[in-house]
């Protein structure tokens, strides 16, 4: 028998036939394997140049000929692993653990100028690229930001600022803008002189500083006691008395014509037609009027209304009642019984409510009467109201009208709403849309006293203060910023403002060496007057970024190259911030590794559980696939140490079964 003529596929026949030949097969095979035996000059050994010490011959041999004390060790060189976890799918045994790292962006602080995407092998960084440009709105063509360009690609045209000496007011204000001190301005400065001021005071509204101070009374309104009744407001010519006028009016739905108020207003603008209210009496024919109920008398609370002869029960006449008694059954509280065929009434019982009287065919029952007494009456109308029976009558002596304020007569004092309570509150106040607090605008007042002198305010409202401790006119230097409104935009017409010019007076002008172009004594508005002005060459351009020379470093707007923010990052209509897509990244760490990214953005993420990368003993079964199929080619990670297996020569038969066992083929005959 020739044992190299057996199956090819050496391993896959030991593996699979091992198990039948242990046990009951054990019988066959020794014959076989007696039949196998080789000649005593030729013998097997392990070439250890060849040998992985995976131990997949130890089960070949079934004499025990073949041993292995120690399998090879694999392990992985953590100087050299990148956790990128490519080795891992040819162990399998799942022997080799990597723990899950990803590679990130800082979004925060990529300038997403793209150097990075060619680096990755597998397209993975994602990164929208940007434009820088220049917000012209913004920008004020001072060129400071110029050096922060390596690449020249900004381009500034050249400008400058100058001022207009005719019209300049040689303020000042302009100065302390210009951090260069580059503004040469004389300043002029004013004074009041006292024995031309009449201390009016008309000049301190012009000055929007408050640089003038004169000692004038001051004109106010005191809120608490003026009634908004505006008949102030015509005095002051100034039109600095602001009063929201409200308007009086009676809610015809509410008022119940009493005409109480009546009497409050002095000026007769009330008109309420007020009518009298009077009871009628019982009849007995036709079973109207009053029935005596008393909810009249309730209802007044000016205790005007009573019972007549104050009987506020039930009569009747001592006659023999019908026959059919219809009032014992019209009684709803059962206050009637008979006696001795005499109607009885239990006043206790009986509310007065008017059945028995109204269903007596004999007339007999005859209820009591209120009476209102005129001269207590209010004309509230409460008995009108009350009454169910219509027994109160309503009459108006001159005729009915709509209650009303007449307002060509109403000074609107409020006295009918301040000095009257009205119960069923019909007087209506109405503000107008726009109401504010009375008040003197002292910007308009002129404190001229005609709100005083010329007018007299019977709440005594309006309010005259003298300044407490009087002072000299004067125009407070710490103030005035020498503008010149004083003068330019007053007339004073004593004269009292004067105007004064240092003795080395000389024309505005900006110092075009000290200038740096910023712009503030412009776009700031440091001159009111507008008289800086900022001059553009003849070809003027626009500043601009091209896009040609610029690298998106982002120099420019990273180190804040221009102090107005108008340089700004343009990004593109589909932009999406930076990303290293994971479906795509292989964590081979070559955007890491080679430096990709020049602003240091890429970072290796490790999360909380990460651990170093190793191969697992007791998984690993030293088959080497993990080598031999390069599973770390590029960076050579995984190290073995090898075991070497060896054949005792006395127990071996030289079967020859152990050779096709080994996967490399390391076992080989040799003639001794």
């Amino acid at each position: 028998m020739n044992c190299k003529s057996e199956d090819n596929s050496r391993r896959k026949f030991l593996k699979t036939f091992t198990n039948l030949s242990i046990g009951g097969a054990l019988i066959y095979s020794v014959p076989m394997l007696s039949g196998c035996k080789k000649s005593w000059y030729a013998s097997y050994f392990v070439n250890s140049d060849k040998c992985i010490g995976c131990g997949e011959c130890i089960e070949a041999c079934f004499h025990n000929a073949l041993f292995l004390p120690e399998k090879s060790i694999y392990s992985i060189d953590l100087s050299k692993c990148i956790d990128c976890g490519q080795c891992r799918s040819t162990c399998t045994q799942d022997a080799i653990m990597i723990p899950a790292v990803r590679y990130l962006i800082d979004k925060q602080t990529c300038r997403e100028c793209g150097e990075c995407m060619p680096v990755c092998p597998e397209g993975a960084i994602e990164v929208s690229i940007v434009d820088y440009e220049i917000d012209n709105d913004l920008c004020r063509d001072c060129g400071q930001c110029l050096p922060a360009c390596e690449y020249n690609a900004i381009q500034i045209p050249d400008i400058s600022y100058t001022i207009d000496a005719d019209n300049c007011r040689d303020c000042g204000q302009c100065v302390s803008t210009c951090e260069e001190s580059a503004i040469h301005i004389s300043v002029l400065n004013y004074s009041i002189n006292e024995a031309d001021c009449i201390d009016c005071g008309l000049c301190v509204p012009v000055c929007t500083h408050n640089a003038i101070e004169i000692s004038v009374s001051e004109y106010s309104i005191d809120q608490s006691k003026c009634v908004e009744c505006g008949l102030c407001m015509p005095v002051c010519e100034q039109n600095a008395i602001h009063i929201s006028v409200s308007e009086y009016s009676i809610n015809s739905t509410t008022c119940v014509e009493c005409g109480q108020c009546k009497p409050v207003c002095a000026q007769n603008a009330i008109e309420v037609s007020v009518p009298n209210y009077s009871v009628s009496s019982y009849n007995q024919y036709t079973h109207a009027g009053c029935v005596g109920c008393g909810d009249c008398v309730d209802a007044c609370e000016d205790n005007a209304i009573s019972f007549l002869n104050a009987k506020d029960y039930y009569t009747f006449t001592s006659v023999n009642c019908c026959s059919q008694k219809p009032c014992y059954t019209a009684c709803p509280q059962n206050a009637i019984s008979f006696v001795g065929g005499l109607i009885q009434i239990n006043n206790s019982l009986c509310i007065r409510c008017g059945e028995c009287a109204d269903i007596c065919p004999k007339n007999k029952i005859i209820p009591n009467t209120a009476v209102i007494n005129q001269t207590a009456c209010t004309h509230c109308g409460k008995c009108y109201d009350a009454c169910t029976y219509s027994a109160v009558g309503k009459s108006y002596p001159n005729g009915q009208s709509t209650p009303q304020i007449n307002q060509s007569l109403c000074i609107h004092c409020g006295d009918c709403v301040n000095d009257f309570t009205c119960d069923e509150n019909a007087i209506v106040v109405t503000p107008p849309a726009d109401y504010s607090s009375p008040v003197i605008d002292q910007d308009e007042c002129i404190n001229c006293g005609d709100c005083v002198n010329n007018f007299t305010c019977d709440e005594a409202a309006i309010i005259e203060t003298p300044p407490a401790n009087y002072s000299s006119p004067q125009i407070n230097q710490d103030n005035c910023v020498h503008c010149g409104d004083c003068i330019t935009e007053f007339t004073c017409e004593q004269g009292a403002i004067i105007q004064e010019t240092p003795t080395d007076y000389q024309d505005p002008y900006i110092d075009q060496n000290q200038c740096i172009k910023c712009g503030d004594c412009y776009t700031d508005n440091a001159c009111e007057y507008d008289h800086i002005h900022k001059n553009l060459p003849a070809d003027y351009v626009p500043g601009y970024i091209s896009q040609d020379e610029c690298e998106k470093c982002g120099e420019c707007l990273l180190t804040s190259a221009c102090p107005y923010n108008a340089i700004y990052k343009d990004k593109p209509a589909d932009y999406k911030p930076p990303v290293i897509n994971t479906e795509l990244c292989t964590n081979c760490g070559e955007c890491l590794a080679n430096n990709a990214c020049p602003y240091d953005v890429i970072s290796k993420y490790e999360p909380p559980e990460y651990f170093d990368s190793y191969i697992d003993q007791s998984k690993c079964i030293s088959c080497g696939d993990c080598i031999e199929e390069n599973a770390c080619d590029e960076y050579n990670a995984i190290d073995r140490l090898i075991r070497n297996a060896q054949i005792d020569q006395d127990k071996c038969t030289k079967c020859g079964k152990c050779e096709p066992s080994c996967p490399v083929e390391a076992i080989e005959e040799k003639d001794l």
